[in-house]
């Protein structure tokens, strides 16, 4: 009968043949489920609700799942993944919020009078200067409504933070000139949020007499905005735009009820900021 082998090099593997797993998994594995984490709140955009640019989060969150698995903390990435996981077919798969995120946009009926003025909020402008597409439909609709109604235009200009050469004004001049020269066009300029654009409009509705005020802004931002305009002394008018990014109207898949779950998020969550800075 041969010598028994001694525990170490050679060793046999415990009992049921499982050996432990290899230390240098373990960090590289946290990094894997961080950043799986990670991606699934980017399909739900909720990295949007602490302003971080989803594909600049990817990274930082790697390293920290990586620091994470050297501890016995990693146990809880399994956590974080399992309850994305279930997020995501819960908000994708299920109808479950369908009616709540339906029901959140503003929608007037077209004035039988013509308001004063047309106001299209402001959006995001990307490093090139082009505006992004939640901007472009605003836009449209409300070049489309100062038109017909032979109303002034007024357009919220943004610059991008950190590069202040960069500004919406030269993208959105490209779309607005297509209406020609009848237009009468106004702009605020370095706006930074919902509540800035409420003010200068003010400023420039006691220059011109304006009262009644048109607005124009995405559909899930639309019920924020035109209580912020409300509140600055204007009866408003809301006209929402379309989405393109996804079918508001139906939400009949993954596609559509994910990002628009992350809107509907951020507007809740900014309706009760503004609604306790006393902006409503």
């Amino acid at each position: 009968m041969s010598p028994k082998k001694k525990n170490g090099a050679g060793a046999a593997p415990p009992e049921g043949g499982a050996r432990p797993p290899m230390p240098g998994l373990r960090p590289l594995g946290g990094a894997a489920l961080a950043t799986l984490i990670w991606c699934g709140c980017m399909l739900m955009k909720l990295p949007d609700l602490f302003g971080v640019v989803g594909w600049d989060g990817l990274l930082p969150a790697a390293i920290a799942g990586l620091i994470i698995g050297f501890t016995p903390w990693r146990r809880l990435l399994w956590v974080g993944a399992g309850l994305t996981m279930v997020a995501i077919l819960v908000i994708g798969y299920t109808p479950l919020l369908d009616a709540a995120i339906k029901d959140w946009p503003r929608r007037d009926p077209e004035p039988t009078q013509a308001p004063d003025a047309v106001l299209v909020l402001a959006g995001s402008v990307s490093l090139d200067g082009h505006i992004g597409h939640e901007s472009v439909d605003p836009l449209l609709n409300g070049l489309g409504l100062a038109q017909r109604w032979r109303r002034p235009l007024v357009v919220a200009t943004v610059r991008l933070k950190g590069h202040p050469g960069v500004s919406s004004a030269l993208d959105q001049n490209r779309i607005i000139a297509l209406a020609g020269d009848s237009l009468e066009l106004y702009r605020t300029d370095s706006v930074n949020s919902t509540y800035d654009e409420a003010r200068a409009l003010g400023r420039l509705a006691q220059e011109h007499k304006w009262h009644s005020i048109a607005v124009v802004s995405t559909l899930l931002h639309s019920r924020r905005a035109c209580a912020t305009v409300t509140h600055a002394g204007f009866t408003v008018i809301c006209l929402p735009a379309e989405s393109r990014s996804y079918s508001l109207a139906t939400l009949h898949d993954p596609g559509d009820r994910l990002p628009a779950f992350g809107d509907w998020v951020y507007e809740r969550l900014g309706w009760i900021k503004y609604a306790w800075k006393g902006w409503l």
